[in-house]
Protein backbone atom coordinates (compact mmCIF):
# COMPACT_ATOMS: atom_id res chain seq x y z
CA UNK A 1 0.00 0.00 0.00
CA UNK A 2 1.25 3.35 -0.98
CA UNK A 3 2.24 5.61 1.92
CA UNK A 4 1.01 9.05 2.36
CA UNK A 5 3.60 10.48 1.50
CA UNK A 6 4.02 9.21 -1.72
CA UNK A 7 0.98 9.42 -2.83
CA UNK A 8 0.45 13.00 -2.07
CA UNK A 9 3.47 13.24 -4.98
CA UNK A 10 1.23 11.27 -7.27
CA UNK A 11 -2.03 13.73 -6.83
CA UNK A 12 -2.60 17.55 -6.97
CA UNK A 13 -1.16 19.82 -4.16
CA UNK A 14 -4.96 20.36 -3.39
CA UNK A 15 -6.12 16.90 -3.13
CA UNK A 16 -3.11 15.58 -1.08
CA UNK A 17 -3.47 18.67 1.27
CA UNK A 18 -6.93 17.74 1.82
CA UNK A 19 -6.38 14.13 2.38
CA UNK A 20 -3.72 14.52 4.90
CA UNK A 21 -6.32 17.08 7.11
CA UNK A 22 -9.50 15.19 6.09
CA UNK A 23 -10.74 14.91 9.75
CA UNK A 24 -9.87 18.57 10.68
CA UNK A 25 -12.53 20.86 10.93
CA UNK A 26 -12.17 24.60 9.29
CA UNK A 27 -12.86 28.05 10.85
CA UNK A 28 -16.49 28.78 10.31
CA UNK A 29 -16.76 32.08 7.65
CA UNK A 30 -16.59 35.54 8.62
CA UNK A 31 -20.85 35.23 7.00
CA UNK A 32 -22.10 33.27 9.98
CA UNK A 33 -25.95 34.20 9.98
CA UNK A 34 -28.28 33.16 7.35
CA UNK A 35 -32.14 35.26 6.99
CA UNK A 36 -33.81 34.98 10.10
CA UNK A 37 -37.06 34.13 10.62
CA UNK A 38 -38.82 35.35 13.74
CA UNK A 39 -35.28 36.88 15.43
CA UNK A 40 -33.97 33.04 14.93
CA UNK A 41 -31.15 33.06 12.74
CA UNK A 42 -29.18 29.01 11.84
CA UNK A 43 -25.60 29.43 12.28
CA UNK A 44 -22.92 28.57 10.04
CA UNK A 45 -21.37 25.62 11.81
CA UNK A 46 -17.81 24.74 11.34
CA UNK A 47 -16.86 23.18 8.27
CA UNK A 48 -15.31 20.36 7.15
CA UNK A 49 -12.12 20.70 4.68
CA UNK A 50 -13.91 18.46 1.84
CA UNK A 51 -16.59 21.01 2.16
CA UNK A 52 -14.35 23.60 0.68
CA UNK A 53 -12.88 21.43 -2.28
CA UNK A 54 -14.23 21.81 -5.69
CA UNK A 55 -16.35 19.11 -7.53
CA UNK A 56 -13.02 18.06 -8.89
CA UNK A 57 -10.57 17.93 -6.12
CA UNK A 58 -13.36 16.02 -3.90
CA UNK A 59 -13.70 13.19 -6.70
CA UNK A 60 -9.97 12.37 -6.29
CA UNK A 61 -9.89 12.62 -2.90
CA UNK A 62 -12.70 10.28 -2.55
CA UNK A 63 -11.15 7.71 -4.88
CA UNK A 64 -7.57 8.08 -3.04
CA UNK A 65 -8.93 8.31 0.37
CA UNK A 66 -10.91 5.27 -0.25
CA UNK A 67 -8.61 3.03 -1.55
CA UNK A 68 -6.20 4.53 1.38
CA UNK A 69 -8.92 3.36 4.20
CA UNK A 70 -10.66 0.54 2.47
CA UNK A 71 -14.33 0.65 2.20
CA UNK A 72 -15.19 0.47 5.54
CA UNK A 73 -13.24 2.42 7.42
CA UNK A 74 -13.99 5.22 4.57
CA UNK A 75 -17.38 4.66 5.16
CA UNK A 76 -17.39 5.57 9.00
CA UNK A 77 -15.37 8.72 8.17
CA UNK A 78 -17.71 10.22 5.93
CA UNK A 79 -20.55 8.91 8.30
CA UNK A 80 -19.04 10.54 11.73
CA UNK A 81 -18.58 13.61 9.66
CA UNK A 82 -22.47 13.38 8.60
CA UNK A 83 -23.80 12.42 12.00
CA UNK A 84 -21.32 15.07 13.74
CA UNK A 85 -23.45 18.09 11.16
CA UNK A 86 -26.89 16.54 11.91
CA UNK A 87 -26.28 16.71 15.84
CA UNK A 88 -24.98 20.04 15.71
CA UNK A 89 -28.46 21.19 13.84
CA UNK A 90 -30.55 19.21 16.17
CA UNK A 91 -28.82 20.80 19.29
CA UNK A 92 -29.64 24.19 17.08
CA UNK A 93 -33.10 23.19 16.14
CA UNK A 94 -34.23 22.22 20.38
CA UNK A 95 -32.21 24.94 22.09
CA UNK A 96 -34.09 27.45 19.88
CA UNK A 97 -37.61 25.72 20.27
CA UNK A 98 -38.50 25.22 16.44
CA UNK A 99 -40.02 22.81 14.56
CA UNK A 100 -38.73 21.97 11.16
CA UNK A 101 -40.39 18.72 9.91
CA UNK A 102 -38.75 16.36 7.95
CA UNK A 103 -35.46 18.60 7.02
CA UNK A 104 -32.85 16.03 7.50
CA UNK A 105 -35.19 13.86 5.19
CA UNK A 106 -37.38 15.39 3.11
CA UNK A 107 -38.74 12.53 1.10
CA UNK A 108 -40.18 11.34 4.14
CA UNK A 109 -43.79 12.37 5.35
CA UNK A 110 -44.89 12.72 8.81
CA UNK A 111 -48.34 13.63 7.70
CA UNK A 112 -49.82 10.41 8.84
CA UNK A 113 -48.52 10.70 12.56
CA UNK A 114 -49.96 13.99 12.16
CA UNK A 115 -53.83 12.66 12.20
CA UNK A 116 -52.62 10.24 15.32
CA UNK A 117 -52.35 10.47 18.76
CA UNK A 118 -50.77 8.87 21.72
CA UNK A 119 -51.91 7.71 25.00
CA UNK A 120 -50.21 5.55 27.36
CA UNK A 121 -50.05 1.74 27.34
CA UNK A 122 -49.21 2.19 23.18
CA UNK A 123 -52.59 3.26 22.71
CA UNK A 124 -52.74 4.77 19.56
CA UNK A 125 -56.15 6.75 18.27
CA UNK A 126 -57.12 8.03 14.93
CA UNK A 127 -57.65 12.29 15.06
CA UNK A 128 -58.20 12.52 11.10
CA UNK A 129 -60.50 15.38 11.13
CA UNK A 130 -62.31 13.82 7.95
CA UNK A 131 -63.34 10.74 10.19
CA UNK A 132 -63.55 11.42 13.99
CA UNK A 133 -65.51 13.80 15.02
CA UNK A 134 -64.46 16.77 16.50
CA UNK A 135 -65.96 16.57 20.00
CA UNK A 136 -63.85 13.00 20.31
CA UNK A 137 -60.61 14.53 19.07
CA UNK A 138 -60.87 17.46 21.65
CA UNK A 139 -61.68 14.90 24.09
CA UNK A 140 -58.69 12.14 23.27
CA UNK A 141 -56.07 15.46 23.59
CA UNK A 142 -57.59 16.32 26.93
CA UNK A 143 -56.95 12.67 28.08
CA UNK A 144 -53.41 13.14 26.82
CA UNK A 145 -52.76 16.57 28.73
CA UNK A 146 -54.67 14.62 31.97
CA UNK A 147 -51.89 11.89 31.77
CA UNK A 148 -49.00 13.91 31.12
CA UNK A 149 -50.25 15.82 33.94
CA UNK A 150 -50.77 13.44 36.47
CA UNK A 151 -47.37 11.69 35.44
CA UNK A 152 -45.74 14.34 36.18
CA UNK A 153 -46.89 15.30 39.46
CA UNK A 154 -46.33 11.63 40.24
CA UNK A 155 -42.99 11.81 39.52
CA UNK A 156 -42.55 15.08 41.35
CA UNK A 157 -44.05 13.29 44.46
CA UNK A 158 -41.58 10.14 44.13
CA UNK A 159 -38.60 12.53 44.02
CA UNK A 160 -39.73 14.16 47.08
CA UNK A 161 -40.24 10.98 48.27
CA UNK A 162 -36.41 9.87 47.54
CA UNK A 163 -35.94 12.98 49.25
CA UNK A 164 -36.88 12.08 52.54
CA UNK A 165 -35.82 8.50 51.98
CA UNK A 166 -32.27 9.22 51.23
CA UNK A 167 -32.21 11.25 54.57
CA UNK A 168 -32.99 8.61 56.41
CA UNK A 169 -31.60 5.74 55.45
CA UNK A 170 -28.17 7.73 55.00
CA UNK A 171 -28.54 7.72 51.47
CA UNK A 172 -29.56 4.91 50.51
CA UNK A 173 -32.25 5.50 47.81
CA UNK A 174 -35.94 4.16 47.49
CA UNK A 175 -37.58 2.42 44.56
CA UNK A 176 -39.58 4.77 42.71
CA UNK A 177 -43.60 3.81 42.93
CA UNK A 178 -44.13 5.75 39.28
CA UNK A 179 -44.06 2.20 37.82
CA UNK A 180 -46.34 0.47 39.80
CA UNK A 181 -48.60 3.25 40.22
CA UNK A 182 -49.60 3.06 36.62
CA UNK A 183 -53.47 2.89 36.66
CA UNK A 184 -53.33 5.72 38.76
CA UNK A 185 -51.97 8.10 36.12
CA UNK A 186 -53.83 5.42 33.08
CA UNK A 187 -56.14 7.67 31.54
CA UNK A 188 -59.63 5.28 31.42
CA UNK A 189 -61.30 6.00 27.72
CA UNK A 190 -64.31 6.26 27.06
CA UNK A 191 -66.43 3.62 25.12
CA UNK A 192 -67.19 6.09 22.29
CA UNK A 193 -63.35 6.90 21.75
CA UNK A 194 -62.45 3.05 21.01
CA UNK A 195 -63.98 3.25 18.11
CA UNK A 196 -61.32 5.30 16.56
CA UNK A 197 -58.26 3.52 18.32
CA UNK A 198 -56.16 1.68 15.98
CA UNK A 199 -55.55 -1.91 16.47
CA UNK A 200 -52.29 -3.21 16.93
CA UNK A 201 -52.24 -5.81 14.39
CA UNK A 202 -52.13 -2.71 12.08
CA UNK A 203 -49.65 -0.96 14.44
CA UNK A 204 -47.74 -4.11 14.00
CA UNK A 205 -47.93 -4.37 10.18
CA UNK A 206 -47.00 -0.36 10.01
CA UNK A 207 -44.17 -1.20 11.90
CA UNK A 208 -42.36 -3.76 9.92
CA UNK A 209 -43.06 -1.63 6.74
CA UNK A 210 -41.56 1.68 8.13
CA UNK A 211 -38.53 -1.17 9.38
CA UNK A 212 -37.77 -2.31 5.45
CA UNK A 213 -37.96 0.96 4.54
CA UNK A 214 -35.17 2.30 7.41
CA UNK A 215 -33.11 -0.70 6.17
CA UNK A 216 -33.52 0.15 2.62
CA UNK A 217 -32.67 3.70 3.01
CA UNK A 218 -29.71 3.16 4.99
CA UNK A 219 -28.36 0.83 2.71
CA UNK A 220 -28.81 3.14 -0.33
CA UNK A 221 -27.24 5.57 1.74
CA UNK A 222 -23.90 3.61 2.33
CA UNK A 223 -23.95 3.04 -1.14
CA UNK A 224 -24.17 6.49 -1.97
CA UNK A 225 -21.03 7.19 0.38
CA UNK A 226 -19.08 4.64 -0.85
CA UNK A 227 -19.67 6.21 -4.82
CA UNK A 228 -18.74 9.46 -3.96
CA UNK A 229 -22.18 10.44 -4.30
CA UNK A 230 -23.21 11.76 -0.81
CA UNK A 231 -21.14 13.40 2.02
CA UNK A 232 -21.35 16.46 4.72
CA UNK A 233 -21.11 18.29 1.47
CA UNK A 234 -24.43 17.51 0.92
CA UNK A 235 -26.48 17.83 3.79
CA UNK A 236 -28.87 20.81 3.54
CA UNK A 237 -29.25 23.15 6.44
CA UNK A 238 -33.29 23.52 7.64
CA UNK A 239 -35.65 25.87 5.23
CA UNK A 240 -36.07 28.32 8.17
CA UNK A 241 -39.41 29.00 5.90
CA UNK A 242 -40.68 26.01 6.57
CA UNK A 243 -40.09 26.25 10.29
CA UNK A 244 -42.07 27.74 12.55
CA UNK A 245 -41.27 28.60 16.78
CA UNK A 246 -42.86 26.02 19.26
CA UNK A 247 -45.40 27.62 21.90
CA UNK A 248 -44.09 26.90 25.40
CA UNK A 249 -46.68 24.60 26.89
CA UNK A 250 -47.68 25.65 30.79
CA UNK A 251 -49.63 23.02 32.29
CA UNK A 252 -52.12 24.78 35.13
CA UNK A 253 -52.86 23.01 37.73
CA UNK A 254 -56.73 22.43 38.54
CA UNK A 255 -58.49 23.79 40.76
Amino acid sequence: MLSLTTLSLLLPLSTAFVIKDVQKPLPPSQNTLTPSLDNISIPTFERFAIEDMSDTAFYLHHKSTKHLLGERSYLLLRQAELESREDEIWNWIWKNEVECGNWADEGLDDYEDQLRLWLSDNRVFSVDPTVVPQHIITGIEDLATQEWKTRSEMRRRSYCSEDRDDDKDGGKSSISGLETSEPAWRAVVPDEYLVYQIPSSVLEQEMEKEQEVWEARVEKKKQDILAGRLSVRDMKMPDLAKCEKLESRVWQEDH
